[in-house]
């Protein structure tokens, strides 16, 4: 079997944002709760997965997605401080059980991300959330990395963009490359 060449395979990447499900969450109003929003996300990855993912999947293209279930226990349980079970059963429901092969997080000092953000010039309501909110996000992602070793991948991003570049190019080869052994295991 020759070796998986992610360009001939072909890439689909969806950003968030965009259709009616992806626009709601962005409209947060405090009395509706974090819960409300939490349902509105997993609606959001449930429409995400039927109309991008699987069928993606379903060529056999690899799929890159700017935020999945990490993303949700993250910010909803650690951020907003939901149930951690609860924001996994949401995950759950939404997915039906599909579980990214690779998670790749960009581990950055949070008072430095968001000096980055105010840079950009564009805040969307999570950017602008309380430092102590941003703090509680990244220990959900520090958190998780501990976890789940086998299938997430921190970068440090405190390096200047073309290394970070790098270290993500660096580690997809290396992820291409493992999974390439275990598909010739597999068919032999």
């Amino acid at each position: 079997m020759a070796p998986v060449d992610p360009i001939s395979r072909g890439f689909n990447y969806e950003r968030t944002g965009g259709n009616r499900s992806r626009q709601a969450p962005q409209e947060f109003t405090p009395e509706r709760g974090n819960t409300y929003y939490t349902c509105l996300y997993a609606a959001d990855r449930i429409q995400h997965l039927e109309e991008v993912i699987k069928p993606a999947l379903a060529q056999g293209k690899i799929v890159l997605c700017d935020r999945f279930t990490a993303s949700s226990i993250a910010y909803q349980s650690y951020g907003r401080g939901l149930d951690y079970s609860l924001v996994e059963q949401f995950n759950q429901i939404a997915t039906n059980g599909l579980t990214p092969d690779l998670t790749i997080w960009l581990n950055l000092d949070v008072r430095i991300g968001l000096q980055r953000v105010k840079l950009r010039g564009e805040s969307d309501r999570f950017e602008k959330a309380a430092l102590e909110f941003h703090q509680r996000v990244h220990q959900g992602y520090q958190a998780l990395a501990i976890r789940q070793p086998q299938t997430f991948i921190t970068i440090e991003a405190n390096q200047p963009q073309a290394l970070v570049t790098q270290a993500i190019q660096q580690a997809l080869i290396k992820h291409f490359k493992e999974f390439d052994q275990i598909q010739m295991q597999s068919n032999n």
